[in-house]
């Protein structure tokens, strides 16, 4: 049965993964005047995307914790975001993304004990998905 449980929920964390992909390549490409919510600050729309981002690929293979390989795979889609961003009329290749992305990556390490008492989420951390 938790292999069940496990399998349903980290096909369910890819598929949500797989959507946060790409709805955020498509807004990061997107002229700033179609984007919805682009007046807010861009540095912490950066930071929250990428809080969410973590949860999401660290759910997609809970057998391990979130480590530098996850936080790398991250950090190299934001880093090839930004590089395509540079390609564009309408926007600019920022190290302070980068930056910024890199902070959501790392305010989701710090608070991922926090996330471990919300109900809905904290599956994630259950002893069938830490073990194989």
């Amino acid at each position: 049965m938790e292999a069940i449980i496990k399998k349903h929920y980290t096909l369910l964390a890819r598929v949500f993964l797989a959507v946060a992909l790409t709805t955020m390549t498509v807004l990061g490409l997107m002229p700033p005047e179609h984007i919805p919510l682009s007046d807010w600050n861009d540095k912490l729309q950066h930071i929250i995307a990428f809080v969410i981002l973590a949860f999401l690929i660290d759910a997609s293979w809970p057998e391990t914790e979130l480590n530098w390989k996850k936080a790398l795979a991250l950090l190299g889609y934001g880093l090839l975001l930004e590089v395509l961003q540079g390609f564009t009329d309408y926007r600019e290749l920022s190290g302070l993304d980068l930056l910024a992305d890199a902070a959501g990556i790392g305010l989701y390490a710090v608070t991922s004990p926090l996330f471990r008492k919300i109900p809905v989420i904290n599956w994630r951390w259950n002893r069938c998905f830490s073990q194989n």
